[in-house]
C-alpha cells in the first residue's frame, strides 16, 4: 500500500515496437480518478476527474510528488523529460492542472533557475537546465507561485560523463602549384570550428605581397576563392595558412603557359611607319603570323620559322591611306595563340577581335570561336546564314583575361557559307566560314593585278570556278618553297578573290608562283 504524498512507477513490455498505451486510475469505490494516453517520446496528456482526491491525483505522477500550502494547486502534477538527467543537461518541463494564466517559479533545491508561465488551461511546457554544480544524488525540483503555493517532484540525478573535446586540426585540401594571371584559384580545409583562418602570400624574399581572413563555419569548414590579376608579375609564391595555432606553407608558381608572344617596337604608329614585331615561339616550328585592320580586313599573313632560340621577327610597311585605328596581330604556332593591339595615328583601343579554328566544316562539327575585348566586357555574336538571314545569336562574356573561347554546333547548318558577326557598342568584327563545301572539280581562271611586284608588296588574287567550292592558294618562291598557304572558297556565283599574300621583305629575286 502507498501512503499519501507517494508515488508509483509502472512500465509495461509489448510485442508491438513502439505502442501507444491508454491508460485510467480508480478508486476503491470503482470511480475514474485520471486519465491519459502514452506514446513513445511524446507527453502524456492527463485527465484529471472534478471529483477526484489531490492525494489521487498525486499518484499519476511519476516522480515523487509532495504539496506545500497546496491550495489552487491540490490537482497539479508536472513531469520533466529526460526522468533521468544529470548536471548540466536540458530538461523540459511539462505540467497540467495549475492556475491558468500563471507566472509560476521553478527551483532546484530551492534556488530559482527559470520562470514559466501555465496557458489558459493551466497547462504547461518549458525549457531550462539542470546545474552543472550539482553533486550525485536526490534533488528537489519544485513549481511555485507568488502565493506560496507549491508542488515538488523529487528525482535522482545521475553522475556526468566527462566531456571529451576534440580538437579539429588545421588542414587543407590540395592547391594548385601553378597557376597563370587571370586564372581563378581557390584553396578550402577544415579546422577549430567559428574559427578564423589567415591567409598570407609573400614573395621570394619573404615580402608580404597579400593577406586575407576567412571564416571556419560550425563545423570546421573553409573555403577561399581569387582570381590572380592580369598584370601580376610572374614568379614563386609562398602561401602561409594559419589558424593562430598552427601553420601550413605551401607554394605556387605564376608563369605563362602559352608558348608564344609579339612585342611590337610601339604601341603607337603613324601612318606611312613601318611597323616592326619580335616575337618567340618553340623553335624550328613554323608561325602563321596575319595583321587585321581597323575595320577587321586581314591586310599582311606570313608563315615564319623561328630560330634556335625561338626568335622571330616581321614587319609590315604603312602607307599615308592606311586606315587609322587600332590593328591586330595574331600568332599561331600549334594551339598557341597570341594577339597583340598596336595603333596607327593614336593609342590602340580594347577592339572586339574574332578568330576560328579553320575555314571550312561538315555538319556534325563544331567551331571553335574565340572572341577577344576587354576584360569581363559583354558582346553580341550573330551568325549569318547564306541567304543573309540571322540564324543564331548570342550574348557573351568575356574573362578576367578579355577572351571567350566557345564551342558552336553547326547541327541543322545547311551547305554553304556564313558569316559570324561579334559586335560591342564601339566596336565589331566579322569572320567567315563554309559548311559541307567541296574542293573545285572544275576550271579555275585566276590573275593577279600585276605580273612584277618588289618585296613587302601586297598580291590581290581574282578568279573564278564552280559557286560554292574550296579552293587552295600556295605561294612558292623560286627555289619551290613554300611561302604560304591558304584555303578560300568561292561565292555563289563562282567568283573568289584575296589580297592576303605578300612578298616578304626578305624575297629573293626571280620567279614566284602562285597557284
Amino acid at each position: 500500500p502507498l501512503k499519501i504524498g507517494q508515488s508509483v512507477k509502472f512500465g509495461l513490455k509489448t510485442d508491438i515496437e513502439k505502442p501507444s498505451i491508454n491508460w485510467r486510475t480508480i478508486d476503491a469505490s470503482g470511480k475514474e480518478i485520471s486519465s491519459g494516453k502514452v506514446t513513445p517520446n511524446q507527453i502524456s496528456n492527463i485527465i484529471t476527474k472534478p471529483n477526484s482526491q489531490s492525494s489521487s491525483s498525486q499518484s499519476n505522477n511519476k516522480q515523487g510528488t509532495e504539496n506545500t500550502k497546496s491550495g489552487g494547486f491540490d490537482n497539479a502534477v508536472f513531469r520533466i523529460i529526460p526522468e533521468n538527467p544529470k548536471g548540466g543537461d536540458d530538461i523540459r518541463v511539462i505540467g497540467d492542472g495549475f492556475p491558468p494564466s500563471t507566472y509560476l517559479d521553478f527551483l532546484v533545491n530551492d534556488s530559482k533557475v527559470q520562470d514559466f508561465k501555465t496557458d489558459n488551461t493551466g497547462h504547461l511546457v518549458g525549457r531550462t537546465k539542470i546545474p552543472i554544480t550539482l553533486e550525485t544524488g536526490r534533488i528537489d525540483l519544485t513549481l511555485a507561485d507568488n502565493q506560496g503555493h507549491k508542488k515538488t517532484v523529487s528525482i535522482r540525478i545521475s553522475e556526468s560523463q566527462p566531456i571529451v573535446q576534440t580538437t579539429k586540426r588545421l588542414t587543407i585540401n590540395q592547391v594548385t602549384g601553378l597557376a597563370e594571371p587571370g586564372q581563378t584559384i581557390s584553396v578550402n580545409g577544415t579546422g577549430r570550428p567559428d574559427s578564423s583562418i589567415k591567409i598570407t602570400v609573400k614573395d621570394p624574399l619573404g615580402i608580404k605581397m597579400f593577406e586575407t581572413v576567412v571564416k571556419a563555419d560550425s563545423r570546421g569548414s573553409w573555403s577561399y576563392q581569387t582570381t590572380i590579376p592580369l598584370d601580376a608579375p610572374l614568379g614563386s609564391r609562398q602561401v602561409d595558412i594559419s589558424d593562430g595555432v598552427e601553420t601550413i606553407t605551401k607554394t605556387i608558381s605564376v608563369s605563362v603557359s602559352n608558348t608564344i608572344k609579339i612585342f611590337a617596337s610601339s604601341i603607337t604608329y603613324a601612318p606611312g611607319e613601318k611597323l616592326v614585331f619580335n616575337g618567340t615561339a618553340k623553335s624550328e616550328k613554323t608561325v602563321q603570323v596575319t595583321i587585321n585592320d581597323p575595320i577587321g580586313k586581314e591586310i599582311f599573313s606570313e608563315i615564319i620559322t623561328p630560330d634556335n632560340s625561338g626568335s622571330f621577327n616581321f614587319e609590315y610597311q604603312t602607307t599615308q591611306s592606311s586606315p587609322k585605328g587600332t590593328y591586330a596581330v595574331f600568332a599561331t604556332q600549334g594551339e598557341s595563340n597570341y594577339v597583340l593591339r598596336i595603333g596607327l595615328g593614336g593609342l590602340p583601343t580594347p577592339q572586339i577581335i574574332a578568330k576560328i579554328d579553320k575555314l571550312n566544316y561538315q555538319s556534325d562539327d563544331k567551331v571553335k570561336l574565340t572572341i577577344q575585348g576587354a576584360p569581363k566586357s559583354s558582346a553580341s555574336v550573330l551568325i549569318i546564314d547564306p541567304s543573309d538571314k540571322v540564324k543564331t545569336t548570342e550574348t557573351v562574356t568575356m574573362g578576367l583575361d578579355g577572351a571567350n573561347t566557345r564551342e558552336i554546333s553547326l547541327s541543322g547548318f545547311k551547305s554553304g557559307i556564313y558569316t559570324i558577326v561579334a559586335k560591342q557598342p564601339q566596336s565589331q568584327t566579322k569572320i567567315t566560314f563554309s559548311v559541307g563545301l567541296q574542293t573545285v572539280s572544275g576550271t579555275i581562271k585566276a590573275q593577279t593585278t600585276k605580273n612584277a611586284y618588289l618585296p613587302g608588296e601586297g598580291i590581290l588574287v581574282l578568279g573564278s570556278t564552280d559557286p560554292n567550292t574550296i579552293l587552295n592558294l600556295e605561294l612558292t618562291d623560286p627555289d619551290g618553297k613554300i611561302s604560304k598557304r591558304k584555303d578560300i572558297f568561292s561565292d555563289k556565283t563562282g567568283k573568289f578573290s584575296d589580297g592576303t599574300f605578300r612578298v616578304p621583305t626578305d624575297a629573293k629575286q626571280g620567279n614566284w608562283i602562285l597557284k
